[in-house]
């Protein structure tokens, strides 16, 4: 099944690659001129892996609270459960 959506964002895709003859360098720099040059907000999401690399813990992990009580912290909302 195919999915219009989908099927417009590759053709778009092969379309921006081609202008670069599918140069991995120069696509990323484009798509970095193109997001500079964007009035529309930007979220960056943080260093996941240098957290879990340095804490070698997952964003999800069990923490006890008290004695007995368990709660799970998310890296999502930093909200803990």
């Amino acid at each position: 099944m195919k999915d219009s959506v989908v099927e417009e964002v590759l053709k778009f895709r092969n379309e921006h690659d081609a202008r670069f003859n599918y140069d991995l360098h120069a696509i990323y720099a484009d798509m970095k001129r193109i997001e500079s040059e964007s009035k529309e907000p930007r979220v960056s999401l943080g260093p996941r892996r240098e957290e879990r690399a340095r804490t070698g813990t997952s964003p999800h992990i069990v923490q006890k609270q008290n004695p007995g009580e368990l709660s799970c912290t998310s890296s999502k909302t930093g909200s803990v459960n």
